[in-house]
């Protein structure tokens, strides 16, 4: 059965999904906070928090997001994270 992964950035409107789609055998909802996201501001404390209070719901949570496009990485920095891959 294949596996369906859901990662939505706006923390308060993931109570009804979470409980929608959480007794579904071939979804998993993962939370996560782009790192970008929480330098600048548009994830404030409040989302944390929200985010915090899903927790109990969710079986999987990390940092969502690797964007290497060039509006927001140098390419010296593409180059390190291409070439920082464990062996």
């Amino acid at each position: 059965m294949r596996q369906i992964r859901l990662v939505w950035p706006s923390f308060p409107a993931l109570r009804h999904p979470i409980q929608s789609w959480k007794d579904r055998q071939n979804a998993t909802l993962s939370l996560g906070a782009h790192p970008w996201w929480v330098a600048d501001s548009r994830m404030d404390t409040g989302a944390l928090d929200e985010l915090v209070s899903l927790v109990p719901d969710a079986l999987l949570i990390g940092e969502i997001g690797i964007d290497l496009s060039p509006k927001h990485v140098k390419l010296s920095s593409k180059d390190r994270q291409r070439h920082s891959r464990p062996s």
